[in-house]
């Protein structure tokens, strides 16, 4: 990619994350949001997969809590915890605030893979352990799902802190992407689970090739692959309003990472 071609997708990028952000903005502050979601007919499991997340995996939590849709019909949701063996006291904090802990392998997509198969939602939504979710959220996600046909839905991520030319790249990426309809995060999404059974869940194959492409492989099937399977089944929603805070730690500048790649063979989790 040339200069000139990487200049203008930084430009795209800004310009989707600054609407994005606007979107958002609106979003928290709308008590009075034009369409609600109607979970009448449905069971939803929120899963939160986690790896050593004692330190935001609370707060993540309590946004996920406050959702309005969720306060309003507390009887269609569970909260599922997927945790890979965490060595710190990521269960005792999330405890409280879960309704159940599903103890999974080792493996992003091995765990999501799981967990997606042991809860009792119809509609599953993934949310990450370092994310904020403003509460208007869940209702803007979840209420394509009142139109038939509609198997998958994303939308944008807004990074904190001081994010690298790598990390601006790649949610400028997302957002603009996203848009066009295979895209579907793994920090921001909800899938009818039929759906994910359609298309044989996440090919786990990708977590076993060699490290420095691992991490590249395992992204393209968790939020590009598996999004675009499910788009070729039904009707795939990108929602700007569906926005979410999320931590630029895997993208920030640190002296111990001085590449993507030292960042993930460190042992910090995607």
């Amino acid at each position: 990619m040339n200069t000139a071609a990487i200049v203008a997708l930084g430009a795209i990028g800004l310009g989707s994350l600054a609407a994005a952000k606007t979107h958002m903005t609106s979003a928290v502050d709308n008590q009075d949001y034009p369409i609600e979601a109607d979970v009448s007919r449905h069971f939803v499991s929120i899963i939160m997969p986690t790896l050593n997340e004692e330190n935001a995996v609370e707060d993540a939590l309590k946004s996920i809590h406050n959702q309005n849709i969720m306060q309003k019909n507390p009887d269609n949701f569970e909260v599922v915890l997927a945790d890979s063996n965490s060595k710190d006291k990521t269960l005792e904090v999330a405890e409280p605030y879960v309704s159940r802990v599903i103890s999974c392998p080792d493996g992003k997509l091995a765990s999501r893979n799981h967990a997606t198969r042991r809860v009792n939602g119809d509609i599953i939504v993934a949310v990450d352990a370092d994310t904020y979710y403003p509460p208007n959220w869940l209702n803007f996600t979840l209420r394509h799902f009142n139109n038939d046909g509609v198997v998958a839905v994303s939308g944008p991520s807004i990074f904190d802190g001081n994010v690298s030319v790598l990390g601006r790249l790649s949610a400028a990426g997302v957002n603009l992407f996203g848009r066009a309809g295979n895209y579907i995060s793994g920090r921001n999404s909800a899938f009818t689970k039929d759906g994910f059974e359609n298309v044989g869940g996440f090919n786990t194959d990708a977590e076993y090739n060699q490290l420095t492409s691992r991490i590249l492989s395992t992204w393209i099937e968790e939020e590009w692959a598996f999004g675009k399977r499910l788009s070729d089944i039904g009707k795939y929603v990108f929602d700007y309003q569906a926005s979410v805070y999320t931590s630029a730690r895997r993208f920030q500048y640190k002296p111990e990472y001085s590449t993507y790649y030292n960042l993930i063979s460190s042992g910090q989790r995607m």
